[in-house]
């Protein structure tokens, strides 16, 4: 090997050495002394610029080391700044993940929307929308009342849309939120009416008191790019997620009511197995379809965890809104059929969630 090849080679190799250690910043006072004085300033030049452009420098200064006297040929380093492309690591970008509380309130959020959503269908399919008051012992106008409901769904929805973009100013949207629910039922509402508005709203406190986390405040307030749940390529997948999610709600709300379809699917046992067994189907083939399937365990786990929590409010705040407004009529919740499917739904986010962190599971994502 010639001599001109060897300090050829030396040099490319203390360059890459150079770049490959990008975050270290190697001392400059410790680069090999063949480097000529040219290079050495286009480095300089470079450096706090990206990678891309280490590669001109690494090409630039080459054909310096030509100017000097080695005597280089174009097609030599060409083929050198190549091999200096394909060596040289890309920097990988990190996202932040999204803390597990945040997901969780953000779809509390969506079922609550969905809650407004499904009141608003089965109206509209009795024939009753926009006729009849939806907010107990309140005077306020009955279009207002359809009104505000509407408004407060959207709100809902702006929020949790925001909590899992990571947009901080989905807090303040929710103390708003907050603040005006109750002072419309200050305002329109008797005792009776307000004190179940505090307690149903037990549960917002709760959220906006885990928002503002030492954890959470840190995820929110960074500048730092999030990981969302699913790309946007992933439409089937949320969509199949929806339908389910959706499904069995209703299904288990008219199980806690009373009101399934058929009478019949009680009294043989059946409830609404059935059904449940089809939406969760419908997971599994989101499953099928999605080739990264590590990255959506965790957020599959978290839903039914979310679906779970909300459930179980709403049929106990539906009881306690019944004995307090309405204590002289008769009315009974099935909770002996819902019960066990809420706990269950539960009990198979949180195998999720603990599937989700095994070792194995975690190397792929």
């Amino acid at each position: 090997m010639s001599i001109r090849s060897d300090k050829q080679t030396k040099f490319v190799s203390e360059f890459l050495s150079f770049g490959d250690r990008a975050l270290k910043i190697r001392r400059f006072d410790k680069m090999p002394s063949a480097l000529p004085p040219l290079s050495s300033l286009k480095i300089l030049f470079f450096w706090p610029l990206s990678h891309v452009r280490m590669y001109t420098v690494l090409t630039g200064a080459l054909i310096s080391t030509n100017a000097c006297g080695y005597g280089f040929s174009i097609v030599r380093i060409s083929a050198d700044a190549a091999n200096a492309i394909s060596l040289i690591r890309t920097p990988t970008t990190h996202k932040m993940k999204r803390p597990a509380a945040i997901s969780i309130i953000a779809y509390v959020l969506l079922f609550r929307v969905l809650s407004m959503f499904t009141m608003a269908c089965r109206a509209e399919v009795g024939g009753y929308f926009g006729a009849v008051a939806i907010y107990p012992h309140s005077s306020l106008p009955i279009f207002a009342q359809w009104l505000s409901l509407g408004g407060f769904a959207l709100a809902n929805l702006w929020a949790s849309n925001g909590l899992l973009r990571g947009d901080q100013r989905a807090r303040p949207a929710l103390i708003l939120i907050f603040i005006l629910g109750g002072a419309l039922t200050l305002a329109f509402s008797d005792a009776a009416a307000f004190k179940v508005w505090l307690v149903s709203d037990t549960l917002s406190i709760a959220m906006l008191a885990a928002l503002y986390t030492r954890k959470i405040n840190h995820y929110l307030n960074a500048t730092e790019a999030k990981a969302s749940s699913f790309d946007r390529k992933d439409r089937q997948v949320v969509a199949l997620h929806a339908v389910a999610v959706f499904g069995t709600y209703v299904i288990l709300t008219s199980l806690f009511a009373h009101v399934l379809p058929t009478d019949s699917a009680v009294s043989h046992g059946y409830g609404p197995a059935p059904f449940l067994a089809l939406f969760g189907g419908l997971i599994f083939i989101a499953y099928g379809i999605k080739a990264d399937r590590a990255s959506m365990l965790r957020e599959t786990a978290l839903l039914l965890i979310a679906l779970a929590s909300f459930l179980a409010y709403q049929c106990v705040i539906t009881q306690v809104t019944v004995q307090i407004l309405f204590p002289k009529l008769a009315i009974s919740f099935d909770w002996n059929h819902t019960a066990p499917w809420v706990i269950a739904i539960a009990a198979a986010g949180i195998a999720l969630l603990v599937a989700g962190r095994s070792p194995t599971i975690e190397a792929k994502n």
